[in-house]
């Protein structure tokens, strides 16, 4: 008779180091599959956070010169027709002028409540091979100096007033000035009414009696101020005080909040609402407005633009009448007075884009166009990260006749472009691809987590049935097992 091999103890062994083994991969899988958005989550923080040794704050601390500032004027070309208020100013683009940027911190301090605290310092260098024309191109504009004086003397004594008539007279006798493009711009030019400023009762803004729109602030550190930012993962990039205080002084209640990102980095986790940043050169918090989502080097992010309701006054959006300062202009510019010296100065977008129609109606030249003109930003959804920006201002001057200055008694009323000016900047091809590397890990993830609860169950089936199936061939060699013994009882 045949007797069957007993179950060898080892293959029992096996069996069970093989069903565990199982176990633990089917769990691996599960847990994988569930705990992708939080490993995700570790690994983008781990990789983009913000602290000393990190590459984006490296990256974001010192700049490698990609971006680019470009700048178009306003060139007059009927200045003599100034004094006649039937006939509108015309004007030519001129530009671009083109400048490689170079932006870097001074003076971190990283804080114990997760946040940094730094001041920054801006380069421009002339790139002449991709500008339109040279900086020493001439350039007619409107005689800001004599505009932003005879503003200020709207509150002086009669007799200063008198007085600063016959020095505008004497110092600047027209409405209009013609310079190179570089004295306009971060060279200056000397003005003789700046120059004797001091004998009249306002602050000087220029002690060497220069004036340029951008006139010292070349490679200038801590013109924006110190600025105050948070740094933790939910919170990156977050404005929490500029100059020590979470409001400003040059607007009133909500307009004054320092609120939003610092332009540079946002915070995770971004919806299709609103983008809120913080600006020093506006002294504000600007909103822009989720457009649509875009395509940057095959990354998904939504685009925000700058819409009607970023420059209203009150008349769109009844909460920005604080913006006003006591001169509440139709639609589409920002008063800066206060923000700039006490100056009638304002900005707007590029053309008066979103703008109330008589901005454009009342000059000759002007023409908004949306896709030039736009101000946007592209911002990565899950680690806020921008993808793509193009930043676009124009600066205008508001001219108004003042019946006691002789100068500009006759002058039509008009809001006055002066220059605008972008920077743009993109994502470069290298770190998009590393941006896509990093999302394509949950994928990668989950298909192993599918490999895992794929072979995960077939080893535990398998270990499950080869246990079963020894069972079984143990009670059968036991049942055959009991005849024998049987026998050797009765022999």
């Amino acid at each position: 008779m045949c007797l069957r091999m007993p179950v060898v103890p080892k293959r029992r062994c096996n069996l069970s180091c093989l069903l565990f083994f199982g176990l633990i991969i089917l769990i691996s899988g599960v847990c994988l599959l569930f705990l992708t958005p939080t490993i995700m989550k570790c690994i983008l923080e781990s990789k983009l956070g913000m602290s000393p040794n990190s590459k984006v704050f490296n990256i974001w601390k010192k700049s490698d010169g990609s971006t680019f500032m470009e700048i178009f004027f306003h060139n007059w070309t009927n200045p003599g027709d100034g004094h006649d208020p039937t006939v509108k100013p015309k004007f030519e683009e001129i530009g671009p002028f083109r400048f490689r940027e170079f932006k870097e911190k001074l003076d971190v301090s990283w804080n114990d409540d997760e946040t940094i605290s730094y001041k920054q310092k801006k380069k421009w260098i002339f790139d002449r091979n991709s500008s339109c024309c040279s900086l020493s191109t001439k350039l007619t504009t409107l005689n800001a100096v004599l505009v932003t004086m005879s503003h200020k003397s709207k509150d002086w004594s009669f007799p200063f007033k008198s007085g600063i008539n016959l020095a505008l007279k004497a110092l600047t006798p027209n409405l209009y000035v013609t310079r190179n493009a570089s004295e306009l711009l971060f060279e200056g030019y000397v003005d003789p009414l700046l120059e004797m400023s001091t004998l009249f009762p306002v602050k000087s803004v220029s002690p060497d009696g220069k004036f340029g729109w951008f006139y010292g602030k070349n490679d200038s550190a801590g013109l924006d101020g110190k600025l105050k930012i948070d740094v933790s993962a939910g919170g990156k990039g977050t404005m929490k005080t500029w100059n020590g205080f979470p409001e400003t002084k040059y607007f009133k209640g909500l307009c004054s909040k320092v609120l939003g990102s610092n332009g540079e980095i946002y915070p995770p986790g971004r919806t299709r609402d609103k983008a809120l940043f913080f600006s020093p050169d506006m002294c504000r918090s600007v909103t822009l407005d989720y457009e649509k989502d875009i395509k940057v080097h095959g990354i998904t992010g939504y685009k925000y633009i700058a819409h009607k309701s970023m420059l209203d006054n009150g008349s769109l959006v009844p909460e920005n009448e604080c913006f006003c300062n006591g001169m509440c202009m139709p639609s589409g510019v920002l008063n800066m007075s206060s923000c700039r010296h006490d100056s009638p100065s304002f900005i707007s977008l590029p053309h008066f884009l979103h703008a109330d129609p008589m901005y454009v109606h009342s000059l000759d030249g002007i023409i908004p166009e949306r896709d030039r003109h736009q101000f946007f930003v592209v911002l990565e959804p899950n680690t806020g990260l921008p993808l793509k920006v193009a930043a676009r201002i124009q600066l205008n001057m508001h001219l108004k006749p003042i019946d006691y200055m002789t100068l500009i008694n006759d002058v039509p009323n008009v809001m006055f472009p002066i220059l605008w000016f972008q920077v743009q900047a993109e994502a470069s091809n290298e770190f998009a691809s590393q941006l896509k590397m990093l999302f394509s890990l949950p994928i990668v993830f989950k298909s192993i987590a599918a490999v895992l609860l794929t072979i995960g169950p077939l080893i535990t089936t398998y270990a499950l049935y080869g246990k079963r199936r020894d069972r079984e061939l143990a009670n059968i060699e036991e049942r055959e097992q009991v005849p024998l013994k049987i026998s050797k009882i009765v022999n």
